[in-house]
Order: structure tokens, then sequence, then C-alpha cells
């Protein structure tokens, strides 16, 4: 070449805008619901007017309270080997003589004894 000529350099480049841009600024607490902005404002107020209180002293601080309640065994056993119930003898009515021939009606009544164990 000559001496005087200065070489020149070309580059290929190219720029691109990204379809879906990254926000920096999200607020993560932004709330878009006024009744729900409503019902948490009203749900702080009501935490901050209530107190708690505490009943430990100086002497009772990291202690704790060793009573307890227990039922002991009792001495006397309750269950038995004898099964018995409760069930009285049931007493039922039939009406008879309501169908067939005529005859007077009558009332029959039994007495079922239902002893357990039995059948």
């Amino acid at each position: 070449g000559t001496a005087g000529s200065a070489s020149v350099v070309q580059a290929d480049v190219g720029t691109e805008t990204p379809l879906h841009f990254q926000d920096s600024n999200i607020d993560k607490s932004y709330e878009w619901n006024e009744w729900k902005m409503r019902r948490d404002a009203l749900h702080m107020a009501d935490i901050k007017r209530k107190a708690t209180s505490t009943t430990q002293t100086a002497l009772s601080h990291l202690r704790r309270e060793t009573e307890t309640q227990v039922y002991l065994p009792k001495d006397i056993a309750t269950s038995t080997t004898v099964n018995k119930g409760t069930n009285p003898p049931r007493l039922k009515k039939y009406h008879r003589f309501l169908r067939g021939e005529p005859q007077p009606m009558a009332v029959a009544e039994i007495c079922f004894d239902l002893k357990p164990g039995r059948r």
C-alpha cells in the first residue's frame, strides 16, 4: 500500500429492544384492592388497641410451674366377670280376633323377659 492512506475498519453492530422490560421499581407490598386495604387497616388499629400483660416477676423469670394434675389409679376394680344388664321385662299388647270369623275382640298381654346372654 501507500504510506499516506489510512485503512478503514468496519464492524457489524446490532441492538435489540427487549420484548418485556424488567422493572426494578416493583413494590411487592402494593395492594390494589381498597377493601383489603381497609380490612388490613382496621386489623392493625385493633391490634394497636390491645395490650398484652404478663404475670412474671423478677423471681419467676425463666422458671416454670411444676404443678401437674394426675389421676391416680383406683384401688378397687369396678369391672366384674358377671354379665348383668338392666333390661326390664317388656310388655306387649296384641289385639286378637280382628280378622277371620266374627268373634269378640280380646287383648293378649305378653311379657318378654330379655336376659343378657340368652337368645
